[in-house]
């Protein structure tokens, strides 16, 4: 008896590892691109590595325009092209591999997962290829529907929205199929939905009901209007395809895939972008059925909804844009900054918004940062494309011609340039940036510091006051880019950036700068390359600026005055005083006095004296002081004598 006891302990536990191993393995974030949004949750997040900045590397020419969005896995990536063909293209030989036609345009985004690739055209088929040679292993025809949604692969399932289409009068319906991946085989049919699916569906698995999938329906525009059934979210099982949720925004087009954030302890949320609006659900069906709306900071509400079967969700909170967004980009959740981020198009600008993500409900929808990428910045035609969060610490997004990388914590822009391709980008497990741009395929790839620049050539002493020259030694880059240089004076100030030259070219500039105090400044320079990547600090150019100092200027019997040496050598000094005035009739003078101080010791100090003065009413008293071949050092004081004794003013 106490053996089957222990016995079941530890079938019990090993029954706990497995799952707790297959939740985390489900929850594994991949460095791959396998999918649209990288991942069934819909998160954007992958953990291949990134760097500060990048720069072109190979592209290839195609006979073709690109037709799809990209995935990549094991060292390939493949895409949609004109008018009917899926292509793969090998990174390691920078070739095309292979090129296979299908019966129909491809703008669906394919799923690559085990060696197979899951490809969907506008003619309603789906295909299963082999990825090593583009052979076809099985296909499954949809008659008089198409697919342009991308297709969601999870747990051995993929997930493919279908659209169908009546002329009269126009309109669209659609529903979801799930395939065994393996075999073709429909292993169920989701109900008609009213609207057209444009848009990924979602999956996450909740442990119940083999998980749940999420789409949302998009009115589509008719003679100046719309088409009914659009903007609606719906839920379904994804066991058996039975819906069990939806929600109608108060939009009607539902521009963002669905985004899943599990934050445990039933705490899982739902994202999603419309045309007017952004969203935040509750994911986990109530186990009270209260059906309570919750609304926080500066979220705006609408109803819920109470499904028939008794299911109940919260929305959680909902932004309202000002005006209807022509495009919403998909949420990204960044768990370790407690981000939400979205991007939408707003007056022909890219604005990135950043909120909190915390379930705390004293945290809910109050916004941490906000980014506008300008009109004047991105060029025409301005459509955001998801953003991609790598490794939680950096935020990707291309917008336009311009590419840029923020900093996910405070919204800082850590790297932007204008790479001139308005395509959404990928970023493939090696780190490197792949995008396709009308009949090219671009690859962005790590961009090397140039050559850390030698010291700065110039004087290694000067005087307060005095401009210095200074010359910059040329550097390289490692791949030959052109360079620019910055030139750090040492006492919180510098030039610019300056023009730019070819690796290695001499560099005819030379600046020149002039220091208000005496003191020791470090002059260093650094050298940047036309795609952003800075080099490290040269080593130091000290330079001493020294300064000759009259103080304690007196008056009494005469006019007494001390001069310091500030610098670190001695110097032999001259000396002048000068005096005059006398505002009385018969009591005016004009009186010099000079002298030397030979030497001058470093740090010493000696007072200069002229002796007595004559004379009634207000004078004017200068001081000089200097060193051969260094700027004169003047003090200008007013007086007043009263026959011998001297007030200063």
């Amino acid at each position: 008896m106490k053996n089957n006891k222990y016995r079941n302990k530890v079938i019990l536990s090993i029954g706990f590892c497995l799952v707790l191993l297959a939740a985390m393995a489900s929850s594994t974030v991949m460095a791959a691109w396998p999918m649209f949004a990288h991942d069934a949750q819909g998160t954007g997040m992958t953990t291949a590595p990134t760097f500060d900045t990048y720069c072109p590397g190979w592209q290839i020419a195609f006979d073709d325009y690109e037709s799809s969005s990209m995935v990549q896995a094991d060292g390939y990536v493949y895409l949609g092209k004109t008018p009917s063909k899926i292509t793969s293209i090998s990174i390691a030989t920078q070739k095309t591999k292979w090129t296979k036609s299908l019966d129909a345009s491809i703008q669906s985004t394919p799923v690559i997962n085990n060696g197979k690739l899951y490809v969907a055209t506008v003619a309603g088929t789906v295909y299963c290829l082999n990825a090593a040679t583009g052979s076809v292993l099985w296909s499954y025809a949809i008659p008089g529907s198409s697919v342009t949604a991308p297709i969601t692969y999870a747990n051995d399932m993929i997930f493919v929205a279908v659209n169908t289409m009546t002329s009269t009068p126009l309109s669209y319906s659609s529903k979801v199929y799930c395939f065994n991946a393996a075999t073709s085989a429909v292993l169920w049919t989701s109900q008609k939905f009213d609207g057209y699916i444009k848009v990924a569906p979602a999956y996450t698995n909740m442990g119940f009901y083999s998980g749940l999938v999420y789409v949302g329906t998009t009115a589509m525009s008719s003679g100046g209007g719309y088409t009914s059934g659009g903007g609606v979210v719906y839920g379904l099982k994804a066991n058996d395809g039975q819906y069990f949720w939806s929600y109608q925004t108060t939009g009607t087009i539902i521009t963002s895939s669905p985004c899943f954030t599990d934050f445990g302890s039933q705490k899982t949320r739902l994202y999603l972008g419309a045309n007017t609006g952004f969203y935040c659900f509750d994911a986990d069906p109530d186990d009270n059925g209260d059906g309570t709306i919750h609304a926080f900071g500066m979220g705006e509400v609408d109803e819920g909804y109470d499904d028939p079967t008794g299911v109940k969700y919260d929305l959680i909170w909902y932004k309202a844009f000002t005006q209807p967004m022509k495009k919403v980009t998909n949420p990204i959740v960044d768990k370790t900054n407690d981000n939400v981020i979205v991007a939408y198009e707003k007056d022909k600008d890219v604005q990135i918004d950043c909120y909190y993500a915390s379930p705390d409900e004293d945290l809910l929808w109050k916004g941490k940062w906000s980014h506008t990428l300008t009109d004047e910045t991105l060029g025409k035609g301005v459509l955001p494309n998801a953003p991609i969060l790598v490794n939680e610490n950096k935020v990707q997004i291309g917008a336009s011609k311009t590419f840029a990388i923020f900093d996910p914590s405070t919204g800082d822009v850590l790297w932007s340039y204008p790479i001139g391709y308005s395509n959404s980008h990928i970023i493939g497990d090696e780190g490197n940036l792949y995008f396709s741009s009308g009949k090219k395929f671009h690859t962005w790839v790590e961009n090397f510091a140039p050559t850390t620049p030698a010291t700065p050539l110039g004087p290694d002493r000067g005087n307060v006051g005095v401009r210095y020259n200074i010359s910059i030694p040329a550097t390289t880059d490692p791949e030959g880019h052109n360079l620019c240089y910055f030139v750090d004076w040492g006492d919180g100030t510098s030039t610019d950036w300056m023009e730019f030259y070819a690796s290695g070219e001499d560099v005819s500039i030379s600046p020149e700068h002039s220091w208000s105090e005496s003191g020791d400044y470090a002059i260093t320079i650094k050298v940047k390359d036309q795609y952003g990547a800075i080099s490290e600090p040269s080593a130091p150019l000290v330079i001493h600026i020294d300064h000759i100092d009259i103080s304690s200027i007196k008056g009494g019997f005469g006019i007494t005055a001390d001069i310091t040496n500030d610098g670190v050598y001695a110097k032999d000094i001259e000396w002048s005083v000068s005096a005059i005035g006398g505002t009385i009739p018969g009591f005016h003078f004009m009186k010099y006095y000079e002298g030397t101080i030979e030497p001058l010791l470093a740090g010493e100090t000696q007072t200069i004296s002229t002796g007595p003065l004559f004379g009634l009413g207000k004078f004017k008293i200068t001081i000089t002081a200097s060193a051969a071949g260094e700027p004169v050092e003047e003090e200008v004081i007013d007086g007043f004598i009263f026959f011998f004794y001297i007030i200063l003013r």
